[in-house]
C-alpha cells in the first residue's frame, strides 16, 4: 500500500482513539491489514519494484504525502497530535525497506544481505502486490479520505 494511504489510515486511527498508547499500536497494525489487501506493486526484487511507473507512482504518493502533512499541520484539527502520531505509525513499517535499500544495499550498487525475520514477515504478507494495483489504491484513496471528511463535518 503506498504511504499515503497508510497515513490516512492512521489519521482516521488517530481520529477515533482518544489515547496516544492506543492510537500507536492500532496504526501500527493497520499497516499489515492493509499489506494484506491487494495493492500496488510491481515484480520486483527483494520488494523493490522497478520501472517508469513506479516512478511514477512514487512521486505522486510523496506529493500527495506532503500535501496531506501540510493540511494537518496548518489545519484546525482538534486532535492534530494524535492524527500525526497514527499517520507517522502506520506509515513506519516500512521504514525498514527504506533502511535496507538504502543503508544494505547502498541504493541499489550492493547485493543485499538476507532478509531478517520483521522483513519477512512483512514481505510475506503482501501477496496481492500488482503492477495495476493503483486502481485498488485509488478506490481506497477516495474512500478513507470521504471517511475523513466525515469524520471531521
Amino acid at each position: 500500500m503506498t504511504a499515503t494511504n497508510h497515513a490516512l489510515t492512521g489519521a482516521v486511527v488517530g481520529m477515533s482513539f482518544g489515547q496516544p498508547i492506543a492510537v500507536a499500536a492500532v496504526a501500527f497494525v493497520s499497516h499489515f491489514v492493509l499489506d494484506v489487501l491487494p495493492h500496488y506493486g510491481a515484480p520486483h526484487t527483494n520488494n523493490r519494484p522497478k520501472g517508469k511507473s513506479f516512478a511514477r507512482v512514487t512521486t505522486i504518493d510523496a506529493l500527495l504525502l506532503i500535501g496531506f502533512f501540510v493540511v494537518i499541520l496548518t489545519g484546525r484539527f482538534e486532535s492534530a497530535g494524535l492524527i500525526l502520531l497514527g499517520a507517522v505509525m502506520a506509515m513506519s513499517p516500512d521504514i525498514a525497506w527504506v533502511y535496507r535499500f538504502a543503508a544494505q544495499e547502498s541504493w541499489g550498487k550492493k547485493t543485499p544481505r538476507p532478509m531478517n525475520w520483521f522483513n519477512n514477515l512483512h514481505a510475506s504478507i503482501q501477496w496481492g502486490e500488482r503492477t495495476y494495483g493503483w486502481v485498488y489504491e485509488i478506490v481506497y484513496f477516495v474512500g478513507v479520505t470521504s471517511l475523513i471528511y466525515l469524520i471531521t463535518q
